[in-house]
């Protein structure tokens, strides 16, 4: 579960660090798009819609980036705790490896002590 959610928080992050930081909107394109908007001439419906339609996707290009922003933050926690339960798994695998480890030489030497009584 851990594992899940730490690669969900990265994958999040490098979405917003590395896609989507061009499109993240800035005061300075804020300013150079309205001033571009209003010195624009209508010259062909053609162009016009070809334009439009890459300010379309321009614009859910930044609504997808101003939307993602920070949402990485929820799943980073998981990172830290995902180490944790790797250390604490990994100290309880050797644990358990070292008690059956003891229960075998026990065992074994019940076997040893039994076989010596047979044979007295």
């Amino acid at each position: 579960m851990y594992a899940v959610f730490s690669f969900i928080g990265t994958a999040l992050y490098l979405l917003e660090t590395q896609l989507l930081a061009p499109h993240q909107p800035s005061s300075h394109d804020t300013i150079v798009s309205s001033a571009s908007t209003a010195s624009s001439t209508h010259n062909e419906d053609q162009a016009a819609s070809q334009s439009a339609s890459i300010e379309d996707e321009k614009h859910t290009l930044k609504e997808l980036a101003e939307s993602t922003e920070g949402l990485y933050l929820i799943f980073i926690p998981f990172i830290p705790c995902l180490i944790w339960s790797l250390v604490v798994r990994n100290k309880y695998c050797k644990l358990r490896k070292e008690k059956k480890g003891l229960e075998v030489e026990q065992e074994q030497k019940k076997g040893d002590a039994g076989d010596k009584k047979k044979e007295e």
